[in-house]
């Protein structure tokens, strides 16, 4: 059976860290049980995500030091 290789965004792993052990190694052993071996495979509870396009326009965000400055510019 072949193995696929999991990339994990900075994101996803900032949010991670941000949970609890407990709480974090359930999320982890599902995601290596379910995605290392059929990441493509649609089931009951794993919808594939489609491409995301806003239907609205957005200034974008400038922060420093976690201030939001978009209403700035």
């Amino acid at each position: 059976m072949t193995t696929y290789a999991l990339e994990v965004t900075d994101l996803a792993v900032e949010e991670l860290r941000a949970l609890r052990a407990f709480e974090r190694r359930p999320i982890l052993e599902a995601i290596h049980q379910q995605l290392a071996y059929e990441p493509t495979v649609i089931t009951r509870n794993r919808k594939r995500l489609e491409p995301l396009v806003p239907n609205f326009s957005c200034t974008p965000y400038l922060g420093i030091a976690g201030w939001r400055l978009s209403h700035l510019l």
